[in-house]
């Protein structure tokens, strides 16, 4: 396979990783706000195919987990109050119960 023919091969079969990349580096170095870098990977996850619904789990995933800074990138540290496979479910669940907008995925707060 040419070099151009297996990153087409790549993105065909993992559609997220180039939004992945991109939003991992922008995690690092934090000169956007985290909700814009987090909305960036939704859309970048749009952009190179990944579908509606599983690039609002996503979004949901990184935007409730990920990592967040305060502006001028120092981290934001927050005690969890349930386990995060236990809050990922719960977000999981109330992406996938209706079409979602991206405000409602943002709001969203898990029972604990």
């Amino acid at each position: 396979m040419a070099g151009a023919e297996r990153l087409d091969h790549r993105r065909r079969f993992h559609p997220a990783r180039d939004a992945s990349v991109v939003h991992d580096v922008a995690c690092v170095k934090r000169d956007h706000t985290w909700q814009d870098v987090h909305r960036m990977f939704y859309e970048a996850c749009r952009a190179g195919g990944v579908g509606e619904q599983k690039a609002k789990l996503m979004y949901s995933a990184v935007y409730h987990i990920g990592p967040k800074w305060a502006p001028g990138g120092a981290s934001m540290f927050f005690m969890r109050t349930m386990p995060v496979e236990e809050e990922f479910a719960q977000l999981k669940t109330f992406v996938e119960s209706g079409d979602r907008s991206l405000e409602e995925i943002e709001k969203f707060s898990p029972v604990r």
